[in-house]
């Protein structure tokens, strides 16, 4: 179930939204980037539209690695450092997902690499973490994501 603000109990947050942004959310989740970017064009959604769990559509974008989806809802005004309700930023996500151009692209919109999550975790830790008992092409990645992420977290001239 849908909801606009975190906090708001699943079956009001059900009525709040309308159908579009309901197609919106079911269109991330089914990895259907062509569908999510055809409603953003079709319609006014805010940008910043929650679900229950505090996520915005941003926070589950980036989760489902759809980079173009990602990047429509900058361009549209999303919050690049929005919190979940486990604080988690879209920067967080995608580093866990092992998604390499997002964490790219995130940090170019601003993402902020020291942002921590409820338990202290910040980007940066949790593409550590999965370094670990990954293998092949995704360990690849997440070495890549360690790479960019405690470069963009040096101050400027180091």
């Amino acid at each position: 179930m849908l909801g606009l603000t975190a906090g708001v109990a699943p079956a009001v947050a059900q009525k709040l939204l309308d159908s579009r942004e309901r197609a919106l959310f079911q269109a991330i989740s089914k990895k259907n980037a062509k569908a999510a970017i055809r409603i953003l064009k079709n319609g006014t959604i805010d940008a910043n539209l929650r679900e229950p769990g505090g996520r915005t559509a941003l926070m589950q974008a980036a989760l489902a690695g759809l980079d173009e989806v990602v990047q429509d809802l900058l361009e549209r005004g999303a919050d690049v450092n929005a919190k979940s309700q486990e604080e988690q930023t879209a920067l967080m996500l995608a580093a866990d997902a092992g998604d390499v151009d997002l964490v790219k692209l995130l940090l170019t919109k601003g993402a902020d690499t020291k942002a921590k999550d409820r338990d202290e975790w910040t980007a940066l830790q949790y593409a550590k973490m999965r370094v670990t008992g990954t293998e092949g092409e995704r360990k690849k990645a997440y070495e890549e994501i360690v790479t960019v992420l405690e470069g963009a977290a040096k101050p400027a001239g180091e």
